[in-house]
């Protein structure tokens, strides 16, 4: 099965649904993906309304709850790595800090060759900790 792939916001408080599925034509059922709701996933009336009766959504956020209910092991493998991520992240913050306060430190003195040099090294360190990151 073909088709296209359409990735939209928000669609409160103006739907932009209808215009997207115009523009790209076709025939056949669309499916929706609304696990960036988590809790209100299921809440897709007013959505499959604006689509018509070929919407069909797949629960994503639900399965995943279903598994992590019926499957101890890959839930705490991923509390585990939950845990693992929350210390990067505060670990990347305390290094971004320090990278960005260089950057500040050096945005108002751009008045010699050796302090615009050194700006730039600073943005690159901010790159740098940001791929290291990711």
């Amino acid at each position: 099965m073909n088709g296209a792939l359409i990735v939209l916001g928000p669609q409160r408080p103006h739907a932009n649904i209808s215009e997207a599925l115009e523009h790209v034509g076709g025939e056949g059922p669309v499916l929706t993906i609304t696990a960036g709701w988590r809790l209100d996933e299921a809440e897709v009336g007013a959505l499959h309304s604006a689509i018509g009766s070929t919407a069909v959504n797949l629960p994503i956020y639900s399965w995943f709850e279903t598994c992590m209910e019926r499957m101890p092991s890959v839930r705490e493998r991923y509390r585990r790595r939950q845990q693992e991520l929350i210390r990067l992240k505060r670990a990347y913050r305390v290094r971004v800090k320090h990278a960005l306060a260089a950057v500040r430190a050096l945005e108002g003195a751009r008045d010699s060759s050796v302090v615009e040099r050194q700006q730039d090294c600073a943005m690159e360190d901010i790159r740098r900790v940001d791929e290291q990151f990711l």
